[in-house]
């Protein structure tokens, strides 16, 4: 297979860049690898994914390109328990083996591991110490898809937080599929594979949500974003990211965070201008890992596990609202008879007819928002952003009349897909508790300090469906 082994390095950041069929990481039967440890110089064994890690290559080139492997001299490696060292390994492939082969030196054999993770040399070889060569071109996919993805016909959520898995401990030259749903060998995959090519095989989409809020005001409104995130994690089960626009410092807000979302919490200052911008202002390289996003007002109370939400939210191409439609059922569906309380609807931007829109109007929410990806909301945040701080903007009703105005102007708003996952009520007294929805909106039309009681009031609502305790 080889003619002549040259030993090399490549950190663990550039493995999945690299699609080279000339070089080759060496795998051990249970699919770690071998890695130089940079303190003691050793060999070890390190699992795809890791920090700060040199994988050792085998390369047939002479001299592949040094920006990204760097050779070995003679003393960078060693071997425990021996004299030996990288530069005097040769190697022998085996017999109808493709790829498998054992390094030995002298007669003497490169051992699979020992148990802190170093390498030896033994008089014999097991066939559990039997060496994979893996080309990187396979560790480039398999690295490509660590995550989660969503297969969207079957709604299925597929797991590859270690990616090591993908790769048949026996075959470690190809990449497999993952329960028969995806061919991981077909193509490399995107965020956007969705979009680009729809169809019932290849509706494959990453699966990396972000639930975001803007806080700002009174201390008050750090205690109801405590209690949504209490629900977000206790009932909605959820283990993404939770990120957090705010006028706050770093420290008051963490004080309001559970434990399990610390680690992951990503923190934005708040933009110059009126707050009510701040949930339209994201930043887009900030947030470009991400997909599905959420926001949420710190009045919301999460009362069941949340997946099925986010992954409706992914697979719509629109921005997706939570809307009033029950409390205002009986209201005309033309803006101009809406009557004064429409213009939180966005009755007065409708009537200047700056867009014209004949279609059926919804009330849209601002509180509940969800977005395939930042990309998907652009064109309308920036048009809210854009008329809110014009001179003379009606800034009394707040930012919602312009949202709801701009998802139907621009026909980039859903605004029946959170229907079944979203309760809006204006009293802890109007939660369902036989037939929960997914969220809960408590609304905004009481003081500060009552705002905070209805919310504790509604979790302890929460607290009475026994699926949930």
């Amino acid at each position: 297979m080889l003619q002549t082994i040259n030993f090399f390095t490549v950190d663990a950041n550039d493995v999945s860049k690299l699609n080279d069929d000339d070089v080759f990481l060496v795998s051990t039967h249970h699919n770690s690898f071998l890695s130089l440890d940079a303190a003691s110089g050793l060999l070890t064994h390190t699992k795809i994914g890791s920090p700060n890690t040199s994988f050792l290559c085998v390369c047939a080139k002479t001299d592949p390109d040094a920006a990204i492997f760097r050779r070995l001299s003679g003393g960078a490696a060693r071997i425990e328990n021996s004299v030996y060292r990288i530069a005097d390994l040769g190697a022998l492939e085996l017999p109808d083996r493709k790829g498998q082969m054992v390094f030995l030196a002298d007669g003497q054999y490169l051992s699979s591991n020992m148990r802190d993770g170093s390498n030896e040399m033994r008089s014999s070889v097991n066939d559990w110490e039997i060496y994979q060569l893996v080309p990187l071109s396979s560790i480039a996919k398999v690295a490509a898809w660590n995550g989660r993805w969503l297969h969207h016909p079957t709604r299925t959520l597929l797991d590859f937080q270690r990616p090591e898995r993908l790769l048949d401990f026996r075959s470690l030259n190809r990449t497999d599929k993952m329960g028969g749903l995806v061919d991981f060998s077909d193509w490399p995959p995107t965020s956007e594979h969705a979009e680009i090519k729809q169809g019932p095989d290849a509706a494959v989409s990453s699966f990396n949500p972000l639930v975001y809020y803007c806080v700002y005001g009174s201390y008050e409104y750090l205690e109801t974003l405590a209690l949504s995130l209490e629900s977000l994690d206790r009932y909605g089960r959820f283990d993404g990211t939770v990120g957090i626009i705010t006028s706050f410092t770093e420290a008051a807000v963490r004080k309001h965070v559970p434990e399990r979302f610390q680690k992951s919490l990503r923190i934005f200052p708040m933009p110059h201008g009126s707050p009510w911008l701040g949930r339209y202002c994201l930043d887009d390289a900030a947030l470009e890992q991400f997909q599905p996003i959420l926001y949420l007002d710190c009045d919301v109370v999460c009362a069941g596990p949340i997946d099925d939400l986010l992954i409706a939210i992914l697979m719509s191409d629109k921005v997706c609202i939570a809307t009033e439609w029950a409390e205002y059922a009986g209201m005309p569906s033309i803006p101009s008879e809406w009557g004064g309380y429409g213009n939180w609807f966005g009755k007065f931007l409708f009537d200047t007819n700056i867009v014209p829109y004949s279609g059926e109007v919804a009330f849209g929410n601002s509180g509940i928002i969800g977005m395939r990806n930042a990309r998907i909301c652009k064109d309308a945040f920036s048009c809210v952003v854009e008329l809110v701080r014009q001179p003379g903007a009606i800034l009394t009703l707040g930012d919602q009349p312009f949202l709801n105005f701009f998802l139907h102007a621009l026909g980039a708003g859903d605004f029946t897909l959170m229907d079944k996952h979203v309760q809006i009520v204006r009293s802890s007294s109007g939660v369902s508790v036989q037939n929960p929805h997914t969220l809960v909106h408590v609304l905004n039309a009481l003081t500060k300090t009552d705002k905070t009681s209805e919310l504790r009031l509604t979790i302890a609502h929460v607290l009475l469906q026994k699926n949930f305790v």
